[in-house]
């Protein structure tokens, strides 16, 4: 069976941001700022933007398409990361930072 392809962004987004703070301590010698996790977190949506749908074209989308709509792209996979509530101070318990996540690895 087919995983969803939220689950695939949501490791790729981990990793991503591991390798960016990686990345940031051996150029840059220093660990990322609070505001370069943001940066890091606005690019990863800024990949995500398109214009608005109609209702019909993405009903139609969703059941032909095996990823998931767009917007599901960004909120439910940087909701889940712990960084990113932290960068943003998301209150705990808010729709970007529920008390329970979903953790793979």
């Amino acid at each position: 069976a087919a995983r969803p392809a939220v689950v695939d962004i949501d490791t790729s987004s981990q990793v991503s941001l591991q390798a960016f703070r990686e990345w940031h301590r051996e150029k840059l010698k220093s660990e990322a700022s609070q505001g370069m996790v943001q940066v890091f977190f606005l690019s990863y949506a800024q990949l995500w933007c398109e214009k608005q749908r109609s209702a019909i074209t993405e009903r139609f989308l969703v059941s032909r398409d095996p990823h998931a709509p767009k917007p599901f792209r960004v909120n439910a996979v940087v909701s889940q990361n712990p960084s990113f509530a932290e960068s943003f101070s998301c209150p705990a318990g808010s729709p970007m930072n529920p008390h329970q996540k979903c953790k793979l690895w």
